[in-house]
This record gives C-alpha cells, sequence and structure tokens, in this order.
C-alpha cells in the first residue's frame, strides 16, 4: 500500500535545523514524486510610538518591511535552490506574521499531506519568551507532521 504524498510543506528560518529538515523534506519529496513547498514568515515590524518626532520620518515601517519581504524572498530563492526534488517541484512562499499560524494556515490552504519541520529543542525561559512555533504547528495542523531535532548528524535516505 503507498501513502499517497502529492505536496510537502518545509517551513524555513534558515537554521542548520531546518537546513537539516528541509533535506528531509526534499527526501521524502522525491520518494513520493511530491511537490515541496518551502515557506519562510517574516516577522512584521511592529510601528513606531507616535512621540518619536523625527526619528519616524526618518523610519518608514511600511517601506522597511516590504524591504524585508523582497530579501528574505531572495534568500528563500537561494536556499531552495540547494534542493532539486527531481520528480516533483519546489516552490516557495514568503509569508508575515505568526510563524506558527502562518504555516497552520498555509498547510491548510495548500491542502499539503505533510509537514516537515524543524525544532530547536528550546525549554524553559527561551520557550516560554520564544515560544515554539513546531509545537503549535503539531498540535494545530490539519495534516501529520514529522519533527526533525536540531542537531541530528545522520543523511536521510529514501529509496
Amino acid at each position: 500500500m503507498r501513502i499517497p504524498v502529492k505536496a510537502i510543506l518545509a517551513p524555513t528560518d534558515f537554521s542548520e535545523a531546518s537546513r537539516e529538515s528541509t533535506a528531509t523534506a526534499n527526501d521524502l519529496a522525491r520518494a513520493f514524486q511530491a511537490e515541496l513547498i518551502i515557506v519562510h514568515v517574516v516577522s512584521v515590524v511592529p510601528p513606531f510610538p507616535g512621540n518619536m518626532g523625527s526619528a519616524a520620518a526618518v523610519f518608514n515601517a511600511d517601506t522597511y518591511q516590504s524591504d524585508l519581504i523582497k530579501h528574505w524572498g531572495k534568500e528563500l530563492d537561494a536556499f531552495a535552490s540547494q534542493f532539486g526534488a527531481s520528480e516533483g517541484k519546489i516552490r516557495t512562499i514568503i509569508r508575515e506574521g505568526d510563524p506558527g499560524g502562518n504555516i497552520v494556515q498555509l498547510a491548510e490552504q495548500e491542502g499539503v499531506d505533510l509537514v516537515v519541520i524543524a525544532t530547536h529543542g528550546r525549554t524553559g525561559l527561551k520557550r516560554f519568551v520564544f515560544g515554539s512555533v513546531a509545537e503549535k504547528v503539531v498540535r494545530h495542523c490539519p495534516c501529520p507532521v514529522l519533527v526533525i531535532p536540531e542537531g541530528r548528524q545522520d543523511s536521510t535516505e529514501v529509496e
């Protein structure tokens, strides 16, 4: 029996852990002849308070956000070029806002069959402050989620 996997979502924050998880997602996409969708979510720049005077006139948050989207879009395309799902295809998507929420929403919108995501393994105060994107995705995603822990040394080979 073959598991029908047609689309795999691989979120990235460009860390080594997410490079490893994307490599795993790419291997799976090749094995299943599935589409690989690589996504990066850019945080939204908070607005300047109204009483900043001339600093607010010099810094335009909307322009800066637009520049961030362009920059990370180029980085995402370069990142994706490292992988080549030969039987399937690779597509990149850039989003802005909450990473966990955007990944879950994208999984729903794209109807993906699997999300492959890295975890940085933060615990305690670091996890409380930074949250866990992987945990949010596991809890709320409409499809199976494969979590790849940071520091995994072996290379996944799927035949």
